[in-house]
């Protein structure tokens, strides 16, 4: 018998499906009824699963579909293949990070008929926006953090960040790493006068978080005289302490006084970048002590402190006496090399270098004189000399006499 007719069947029934007459089979020819692509919508980097329908069952060798993908943001294989008996097979789609959301056509070919579906790759999304601290004083810096929804593309997946606010700063962009999903990025600000609040926004395409960072403003924390006590007619020099550094035009601190007996300026400027700065008070000749209280202000905030003016007769108490005295020794017959007491405890340095720190000092009931003794071992006291003491000014004493140790000199505070 002829091979011819075996080999037509054989090569008809390839390409064709239906029923037999005699020895050729007659039919409709294999094509693609349906595609879809399940989900049809991923983020990048995230799988989704295409799905091939024939319009018949496949023959015994399969049927071979060619596969593909309009752009890189998805792939599949090159081709896929309907098992014997089925209809349909399925087959993975991979796909990348996006940028931006990106649309890619799948395309399955059989014979001369097509079908294509679309494939939506998503770019990450804004997830979460912070800054840390939250609060701070103006001058000082604070650190803000971006994460996004997945991972970032090849490149990177920039970040627009904004600020309401010109007191605070922020880098225009920032660019979250390729595979990774957050950045930091620094946040300056300038000192201010008083609180403010901004807003601070991160955008991805058409999507934007925000967040706000309070700036409070720099404050006096603290005012200090030196001397605290002047007699009237001597100055005292003043120090402002702020919280902060100043801006970089500086700030202007107010300072007032509450007595006439007291001047001060009535601004004085703390330099950029400072936090201190200084002020002389002035004093007049005073009948009797007075308290002056000096005041220095920012904004809201404000600090004090008080200076004593005296008369020009100081008069020697244990207030008088409190702080650092140092003697200084005019004339001596048997006098230590150097004297300090504070408050009213002293400290002796003798001629030949020992030092004694268990020297009692004893004032007269009216301040007037002085007696110097020494504790000794057996818990008495020897009496070593005694001096009329004078208040020359508020920082200056002297004394005279010391019976068997005569001292002349001055004993000088600070």
């Amino acid at each position: 018998m002829p091979t011819f007719n075996l080999i037509k069947r054989t090569a008809i029934t390839s390409m064709f499906v239906g029923f037999s007459l005699g020895l050729f089979t007659i039919g409709s020819a294999q094509t693609v009824t349906k595609l879809s692509v399940l989900p049809a919508s991923v983020v990048g980097g995230v799988s989704s699963t295409g799905i091939v329908t024939l319009s018949q069952k496949a023959g015994t060798n399969g049927v071979v579909v060619p596969l593909n993908s309009a752009n890189s943001a998805a792939s599949t294989e090159p081709s896929v293949t309907v098992p014997a008996g089925k209809t349909s097979v399925t087959f993975p789609i991979t796909t990348v990070p996006v940028v931006v959301n990106t649309v890619s056509v799948i395309t399955v070919t059989v014979g001369t008929k097509s079908l294509s579906t679309n494939l939506t790759v998503k770019a990450p999304t804004l997830s979460s926006l912070t800054v840390s601290p939250s609060k701070l004083i103006g001058g000082a810096t604070s650190t803000g953090s971006v994460k996004i929804s997945s991972a970032a593309p090849a490149g990177g997946m920039p970040v627009k960040l904004a600020c309401n606010q010109a007191s605070v700063s922020v880098p225009a962009e920032i660019v979250v790493p390729e595979g990774a999903t957050s950045a930091t990025f620094a946040i300056a600000t300038d000192p201010v006068s008083i609180q403010a609040s901004s807003k601070i926004t991160a955008s991805i395409s058409s999507s934007s978080i925000g967040v706000t960072l309070t700036v409070q403003p720099v404050v006096v924390t603290d005012v200090t005289l030196k001397p605290n006590s002047v007699i009237g007619g001597n100055p005292s020099l003043g120090t402002v302490t702020i919280s902060g550094p100043a801006g970089s035009a500086g700030f202007n601190v107010s300072i007032t006084s509450s007595s006439g007996s007291a001047t001060v300026p009535s601004t004085v400027s703390v330099s950029s970048g400072a936090t201190t700065t200084t002020f002389t008070v002035n004093t007049k000749v005073v009948g009797s002590q007075v308290s002056a209280k000096i005041t220095a202000k920012l904004g809201a905030s404000s600090a004090s402190s008080s200076l004593a003016i005296s008369t020009s007769s100081t008069t020697i108490n244990k207030q008088f006496l409190q702080g650092k005295w140092t003697l200084n020794v005019s004339q001596r017959r048997y006098p230590p090399q150097s004297m300090t007491f504070t408050g009213l405890d002293i400290a002796t340095v003798w001629q030949d270098g020992s030092i004694e720190a268990d020297g009692v000092l004893s004032f007269a009931a009216d301040w007037s004189t002085v007696s110097l003794g020494k504790l000794l071992g057996n818990g008495k006291a020897q009496l070593l000399g005694t001096w009329t003491l004078t208040a020359q000014d508020h920082n200056h004493l002297t004394f005279g006499g010391g019976g068997g140790y005569l001292w002349n000199g001055q004993f000088t505070r600070g």
